[in-house]
């Protein structure tokens, strides 16, 4: 009996101490960067303006936006066409390519709603229904048991993701931009390149960022590593259209302020304040801390081919790692194993003695 009492508490013990191993995923963080146009961590503030992706606000999102999916090149995905984890002020939402409309926002949506087509809104809070006329087609729901929550656990999850796949492209080795107006040179065959820029070089005044991708292949992955704290492209710089800009990722691993104008390639910036001037649009994914949006922002999204994503991400095999409390735990549960031996030990030398 007291050998299946002590084994059983030696299971007990173990099962006390077993790790809850937290895992972030570089591969998952590439999907979200193909099905969403923009994804702020923590607030999206707008100055009316729109996004012709899908949206991801971690936070509260200010001012006046339109979300329209328009039919270019990014993922069909079961992601809504707007999500908030916090309050929404004025939002419009429209159909297109993403099919059926549907906003789900955790706290309150307190500015004029609307839905173009057929839709619905749910609000973890209130819903402040002026202008939004309800049909059979068209829903608001208010006061949803545990959006809220929801949205914020997947919330978490993407910064866990996109935060990982940001150090691990910015721990890949490169080839040094030393000028913007140099061509980058790219190996015969390559399905991914990888590029590094200062924060010097990435400032320049009066700078052409077109001539980078003069040479550049259409369909390779093309990551570029901007080292810097705050960082503000250089008065007068000129950004235009380039083909196979989709599959550009400017990788701002360590930024935390972060200025730019007209942009084309998606902007990974996951621990920056990103502010866009005013009149400038960005082209491609955004990712960012917070947003201040004083442009728009246009599809396409990052769309990086599957063989060349996964040769990308060859080295970066998630492992699972414990989450701080569980070191508690496991100290707590090798202890409870240390005392149970220690009490075997002592009743089998009583035995001896008697």
């Amino acid at each position: 009996m007291r050998k299946s009492i002590t084994v059983a508490a030696l299971l007990g013990a173990l099962a006390f101490s077993a790790p809850a191993m937290a895992t972030s995923d570089p591969a998952a963080a590439i999907n979200e960067l193909k099905a969403l146009n923009v994804i702020t961590f923590r607030d999206l503030n707008v100055a009316s303006q729109h996004i012709e992706g899908k949206a991801w606000v971690g936070g509260n999102q200010t001012g006046n936006i339109t979300v329209t999916q328009k039919s270019g090149p990014y993922t069909s995905s079961t992601y809504n066409s707007l999500t908030v984890g916090g309050n929404a002020a004025t939002w419009t939402a429209e159909g297109g390519a993403g099919g059926n409309i549907k906003v789900q926002i955790g706290g309150n949506s307190t500015g004029q709603a609307t839905i173009n087509g057929n839709g619905s809104v749910e609000t973890g809070g209130t819903f402040n229904s002026q202008a939004f006329n309800a049909n059979s087609s068209k829903t608001a729901t208010s006061g949803v048991s545990g959006l809220q929550s929801s949205i914020n656990a997947q919330t978490a999850s993407m910064v866990s993701d996109l935060k990982s796949l940001s150090t691990y492209l910015g721990g890949l080795s490169g080839t040094a931009i030393t000028s913007l107006s140099k061509a980058l040179t790219y190996s015969s065959g390559a399905q991914y390149a990888v590029f590094t820029m200062s924060e010097s070089v990435f400032e320049t005044s009066n700078a052409n960022f077109n001539a980078l991708f003069a040479n550049m292949p259409s369909d390779v992955i093309t990551v570029i590593n901007v080292s810097g704290l705050d960082l503000d492209v250089g008065g007068g710089s000129n950004f235009n259209s380039f083909t196979g800009y989709q599959n550009v990722i400017w990788n701002f691993t360590q930024a935390t302020t972060l200025d730019v104008g007209n942009w084309y390639g998606t902007i990974l910036s996951p621990y920056a304040t990103l502010t866009q001037s005013s009149g400038g649009n960005i082209t491609g994914t955004v990712v960012a801390d917070t947003f201040n949006m004083n442009g728009e922002v246009h599809v396409s999204t990052f769309q990086g081919s599957a063989a060349n994503t996964q040769a990308l991400l060859a080295s970066s095999v998630p492992a699972a790692v414990p989450e701080a409390e569980t070191w508690v735990m496991m100290v707590l549960g090798f202890g409870f194993v240390g005392a149970a031996l220690r009490s075997v030990r002592r009743r089998g030398s009583m035995s001896l003695v008697r």
